[in-house]
């Protein structure tokens, strides 16, 4: 257990047998998203790299500092981090590392700060380095998160032809995996501004590329197939919700296979939706509310909180409205635990919409004033924000 772990570490001889149980220790954490305890790892590891003069790995120690940083919505001391391991990674001369710090760190801050053209500079800088270095996974995600950043910006043509240009080059060079992905990904864009058959051929042509793969490209399988089950659960018809389900159901058995639990938690909370489109509410319900225990008992709060979150739509859609705001009370008060302002956010709006159909607008405004609030903090979630508006234009 990590207490046990935690224990041993304390009673460690040398250096080496520390960093080994800090090391085990901070992954852990993350993997059951408990950022603030493996921040707090991570920063002792990275003293005693600062101790043992290893400038290599007290950077890619900053760097997870960073991104745990960026996690709690921890701006500047994210920036700090993230300046002192570009420093050292340029110093060494490491290609991959600076790679990372613009990726993970500079455009993920920049985005936050509302610097989108910043953010998108700092992520083809990163697919550049990557490219240079031959390092493809590296490459495919820096494309991924600069398509995401142009669709947070709303522009979706911006984000298609990235992964577009990307998707050609790789089919030219014969790289099926990273061809796999930029479809899969091109998929959530077509989804987003609502062409269904633009997502349901990308989705299509992606299972092709990853069925073909065998062995090698079970995991691109799994998240070609949950990309899939959106695309058809997004359709108003019966067939494409059993087709999704179906879909799910793979992608979970996968990912059961591959041992990743986050994936596995993906393909069960796409059944779920699929079961609550198909009108299937108490079975929905009984899925979900199994999966937040599990959560619960993995210590990972924030599946359970998102699975609680479904639990919430399942029980209102039932007409279970006082017991769908104590869930959805639970799923806040999760978020707020975790310092998650996506996540409460989410919550307060969903509150604030169920007031609003109860009849209770002095409620209502007061959770979207909540929002709003929020909305402005963290200066993001345009979306959010304009949705808000709406809704107070409503009450």
């Amino acid at each position: 257990s990590l207490e046990e772990v935690e224990e041993a570490r304390h009673l460690a001889e040398d250096v080496q047998t520390e960093q080994a149980f800090l090391s085990w220790l901070a992954s852990s954490l993350r993997s059951c998203r408990r950022y603030g305890d493996a921040l707090r790892y991570t920063k002792r590891q990275m003293e005693l790299w600062r101790q043992e003069e290893d400038l290599g790995e007290m950077a890619k120690s900053l760097c997870e500092i960073a991104e745990l940083c960026i996690t709690l919505d921890q701006v500047e001391e994210a920036t700090e981090a993230g300046k002192t391991a570009e420093s050292i990674f340029k110093r060494l001369k490491d290609s991959k590392g600076e790679a990372r710090v613009l990726l993970e760190v500079v455009s993920k801050v920049e985005m936050l700060k509302g610097e989108a053209d910043v953010a998108h500079l700092a992520a083809k800088q990163a697919s550049i380095l990557y490219q240079r270095e031959g390092m493809t996974s590296g490459e495919c995600k820096a494309l991924k998160v600069l398509s995401e950043q142009h669709v947070s910006a709303g522009e979706h043509e911006e984000a298609l032809q990235v992964l577009g240009e990307a998707a050609v080059r790789f089919r030219k060079c014969n790289e099926q995996i990273p061809l796999a992905e930029m479809l899969i990904a091109a998929v959530a864009v077509h989804l987003d501004v609502g062409r269904l058959s633009q997502a349901r051929k990308a989705a299509d042509t992606a299972l092709g590329v990853c069925r073909q793969l065998g062995p090698s490209g079970q995991r691109q399988l799994a998240s070609g197939l949950c990309a899939s089950a959106r695309a058809h659960l997004a359709d108003r018809d019966v067939r494409s919700w059993t087709i999704a389900t179906q879909e799910a159901k793979e992608a979970q058995q996968l990912s059961v296979e591959l041992q990743d639990a986050q994936g596995e938690v993906a393909a069960r909370l796409l059944l779920s939706d699929a079961l609550m489109a198909g009108g299937k509410l108490q079975e929905a319900y009984v899925q979900l509310s199994t999966l937040a225990m599990e959560r619960r008992t993995c210590s990972d709060l924030e599946g359970e909180a998102i699975a609680l979150y479904q639990c919430f739509r399942a029980l209102r859609d039932a007409g279970s409205t006082e017991t769908a705001i104590g869930t959805l009370h639970q799923a806040l008060n999760i978020y707020w635990s975790l310092s998650d302002g996506s996540g409460a956010m989410k919550c307060l709006y969903a509150l604030a919409q169920v007031h609003l159909a109860a009849g209770d607008s002095a409620a209502s405004l007061q959770g979207l004033s909540e929002v709003l609030g929020m909305v402005k903090r963290y200066r993001r979630k345009q979306r959010m924000e304009a949705s808000v508006l709406e809704l107070v234009a409503k009450a």
